[in-house]
């Protein structure tokens, strides 16, 4: 058989219960690094690339799945830019959705639609 590679995401922090990113009670993963740099950004410290806290994708989900009955609006990627890292979003939607069906992008600055990817 043919072992995959771990896809890990480089990130800013992880909430469990947040509330003001999506409908419902939700698990909000922010991303690390925007290069929009908008003028009211809510989030100006997740802009730099650095490498902050790098989380593969079964870590993230093995971590929603630790608070999935309290979190029940879903999961919201934001940032930081969710797209700069579309290889890490697209890996952890894929694998989300054999456990969840509400999950969103806060984010897709500077992204053209073909930058996306049907996960599902």
């Amino acid at each position: 058989f043919i072992m995959s590679e771990e896809i890990f995401g480089n990130l800013h922090s992880i909430e469990s219960c947040g509330t003001v990113d999506g409908p419902g009670i939700r698990f909000v993963v922010f991303t690390q690094g925007c290069p929009m740099r908008c003028q009211y950004c809510h989030n100006p410290d997740t802009w730099d690339f650095k490498e902050n806290h790098k989380v593969s994708v079964d870590e993230i989900v093995k971590q929603y799945e630790g608070v999935q009955e309290f979190c029940a609006g879903g999961v919201t990627v934001t940032g930081g830019e969710p797209m700069a890292q579309i290889e890490f979003v697209t890996e952890l939607f894929k694998k989300l959705s054999a456990v969840l069906k509400l999950y969103c992008i806060a984010g897709l600055a500077d992204f053209t639609s073909s930058d996306l990817y049907d996960v599902t």
